[in-house]
């Protein structure tokens, strides 16, 4: 935990030299990878997937998450944007996926 966002190691977890971080995703605790490339976290889906905090290839989940080599990936933090800030359950859930830094 990183204040309010949760943070994984991306070198912790053990995956074929050619994973992606979509196989990253898959192994993290509490998230999951449904076949129609749709994540969720906690039973909440996501609902953008940036890299380095920014939308990747117009915020295609699919296409950052099938297209990044897992041995780029430093970690993956996830966290509540909240749209109303006088409804904290009104609030959307994001994936950023920080790269290393000779990745970028």
């Amino acid at each position: 935990m990183n204040g309010d966002t949760l943070e994984f190691n991306a070198d912790a977890f053990h995956l074929d030299p050619n994973a992606v971080a979509e196989d990253l995703l898959r192994k993290l605790p509490g998230v999951v990878v449904w076949g129609d490339g749709t994540i969720t976290v906690h039973g909440r889906e996501v609902s953008r997937v940036l890299v380095n905090g920014k939308p990747f290839f117009g915020g295609d989940t699919k296409v950052a998450t099938q297209n990044l080599p897992k041995k780029a990936v430093e970690k993956v933090q996830v966290y509540q944007q909240s749209k109303n800030k006088d409804n904290p359950l009104d609030s959307i859930t994001e994936v950023n996926i920080q790269l290393k830094k000779a990745k970028r």
